[in-house]
């Protein structure tokens, strides 16, 4: 799963948590204390939010940050990308025995 990706599945999930409370975009914002326009680029997967942000969007939808995001599926890797574009991958550690 690429990073777009992930954002996408995180995103849509802010979206499903806000719609089945009934809120609009306009009223998650103003509870969040964010533009409503940036409700809308997260929940398309646009922005790349902050923690501060993530616990702020959970904190007025009025759950944890591990609620909220529990349907997103985890990604294998995480792909970083250097000032010179070069890219490394980083694989999570194999579990001990």
């Amino acid at each position: 799963m690429g990073t777009n990706d992930e954002l996408l599945a995180a995103g849509q999930e802010i979206r499903r948590c806000r719609m089945s409370q009934g809120l609009s975009q306009e009223q998650l914002a103003e509870r969040a204390g964010l533009h409503r326009n940036y409700i809308g680029f997260l929940e398309r997967g646009e922005r790349n939010a902050s923690l501060r942000t993530l616990l702020a969007v959970a904190t007025s939808l009025g759950v944890s940050l591990g609620e909220l995001f529990a349907n997103v599926p985890k990604a294998d890797t995480l792909k970083l990308t250097s000032k010179n574009r070069r890219k490394a991958l980083i694989r999570r550690p194999e579990p001990r025995q």
